[in-house]
């Protein structure tokens, strides 16, 4: 943050605009204000879209509104359904509108937060995923050295120097 306020600022107002910077507070005002109303009708369409108190989303008419709405519903929906915002990226809604998209009335698209998004003919639903938990195991590291996990299929060699090396040829 300090680099941009210190070295690309004062560059692009040196070479580009003297008047960048409030150009940009201007700009960023405007979006927050374009933002705020974005949000407002975001909550409109997903209300209208809701079903089963919240706990699914119908697909026809999210199919209705505008491709920016649409994508707009989804994070909110998501981040409603209990999945944190900060996991809900633009491949994650991506992988939602290919499930709206498809032909099949079923399908499924696992998600952030061991979530799985499942279309159901004209709903959308949020589930939690299966977590197989890996089984826990102990061995010694030869350091330096070569161990083989052969039931595995891991083989691990160390040694004192800095670096790491994946070999996947055992």
């Amino acid at each position: 943050r300090n680099c941009v306020r210190h070295e690309v600022l004062p560059f692009l107002e040196k070479k580009l605009n003297p008047d960048i910077r409030q150009a940009l507070i201007r700009t960023a005002a405007i979006l927050r204000k374009e933002d705020e109303w974005l949000d407002e009708l975001t909550d409109k369409i997903l209300k209208k879209c809701l079903m089963d108190s919240g706990r699914s989303l119908n697909i026809s008419r999210l199919l209705q509104q505008p491709v920016a709405a649409k994508r707009r519903v989804l994070r909110q929906w998501l981040s409603m359904s209990g999945i944190e915002p900060e996991l809900i990226d633009y491949d994650v809604v991506a992988r939602i509108e290919a499930l709206l998209d498809g032909r099949a009335g079923t399908g499924e698209t696992e998600i952030a937060g061991n979530r799985i998004v499942k279309r159901r003919y004209d709903r959308l639903i949020v589930e939690r995923g299966n977590t197989r938990a890996a089984k826990s195991f102990r061995c010694a590291v030869k350091i330096p050295g070569e161990t083989i996990l052969a039931g595995r299929q891991l083989r691990i060699v160390t040694s004192l120097k800095p670096g790491l090396i994946k070999d996947r040829n055992l």
